[in-house]
């Protein structure tokens, strides 16, 4: 998981803070197109879980372009 995070990084990806199923999230954007969702479950101040979608297809489905700007 740290080196797809650090390939984003090196593609110029920009991401967005957002709510993800009411928790903490980001969706990260290349050239205007959402290329991942992240998702972070916290309890008792830590982190449990991590889910990423990174689907071209599923993504297409999610109402994103508002955040592209």
């Amino acid at each position: 998981m740290i080196a797809q995070a650090r390939s984003f990084s090196t593609l110029g990806a920009k991401g967005h803070m957002v709510r993800v199923n009411g928790g903490i999230g980001t969706v990260a954007f290349l050239d205007g197109e959402p290329i991942s969702v992240g998702a972070v479950q916290v309890r008792a101040g830590r982190i449990v879980a991590i889910d990423f979608l990174a689907d071209p297809v599923r993504l297409a489905e999610l109402d994103l372009g508002r955040l592209a700007t």
